[in-house]
């Protein structure tokens, strides 16, 4: 669980959205390097510019892509002081983005931010915000590019608005996102993420689990054991985890149809399928 002491990592990324050391970052979620050492050196762990103030632009002249990472700063070793340059082992992405968004992005969301709560009211906040509970009450952000993340038991993270980010990594935990673009991450078992707009993308990792989205032009993956991805728009796309199950509708001469397809009968675990001609295809790379 994150703390009011946890620091905010601006990380500059590869094309393939990889770090320096070979790393994978996920769009949003979690992200740990699998050959930490707690040392000085940058040839291992996750480095990152705290609070994106650094002096030597060397750090991200070569990259186009950048996500901003939370971790918590008693696990941090800063390995250049000078630059403000830190290292650690793991992390929870809250957005990627170019270099100005980024910046803007954690200049405008401090962890004093990220941590208010109003109790009464859960949030509601203007654009650009992020807001995070550890309650059991609902996360709301309304406005232009926000985000929602929850950390509670039976907890809700609700974004409101284009290009929004919802995103709960607990039991029973629920993330819905609302507007163009928008992107819903549910991390637990028996969770629901849940995308409304076109071009979503709805994604959970916990078994059990549902992901859901009713808009064209989306993705819908849910990779935990026995749970559903259902894609109800025009040109969805989406995979399941072990014996999940994955559904998605299409339209052919006549009318709306819907395809069913289970992991280990007639589509693969973790692959993403399109439909075509009414029969799931698979999507390469």
């Amino acid at each position: 669980m994150y703390s009011d002491k946890d620091i905010l990592l601006l990380i500059p990324l590869n094309d393939d959205s990889t770090d320096s050391n070979g790393v994978l970052y996920p769009e949003i979620g979690k992200v740990q390097s699998e050959d930490f050492e707690n040392d000085k050196t940058a040839s291992n762990g996750l480095i990152g510019i705290k609070d994106a103030k650094f002096l030597d632009d060397k750090w991200v002249e070569f990259a186009q892509l950048f996500c901003i990472l939370r971790c918590p700063s008693d696990n941090a070793i800063c390995i250049d002081e000078e630059n403000n340059l830190y290292k650690v082992k793991s992390g929870f992405v809250l957005f990627c983005g170019n270099f100005k968004d980024s910046v803007d992005f954690i200049q405008n969301n401090s962890i004093a931010v990220v941590n208010h709560y109003t109790e009464s009211e859960g949030y509601i906040r203007p654009a650009n915000t992020v807001v995070d509970s550890v309650n059991t009450d609902p996360v709301i952000a309304v406005g232009f590019g926000n985000s929602a993340i929850s950390q509670s038991k039976n907890s809700h993270a609700i974004a409101i608005g284009d290009k929004s980010h919802a995103y709960t990594y607990a039991p029973s935990g629920h993330a819905i996102a609302h507007g163009e673009q928008s992107k819903a991450v549910s991390i637990e078992d028996t969770s629901l993420s849940l995308t409304i707009g076109n071009k979503s993308r709805s994604r959970t990792c916990g078994n059990e689990s549902i992901s859901m989205s009713s808009n064209k032009d989306s993705q819908v993956i849910a990779t935990g054991c026995n749970s559903m991805a259902i894609g109800l728009g025009d040109n969805n796309v989406g995979c399941s985890g072990q014996n999940g199950i994955l559904v998605l509708s299409y339209y052919d001469a006549t009318r709306k149809r819907l395809k069913v397809g289970y992991v280990g009968e007639d589509i693969k675990a973790n692959c993403l399928y399109k439909i075509e001609d009414g029969l799931f295809v698979e999507i390469e790379g």
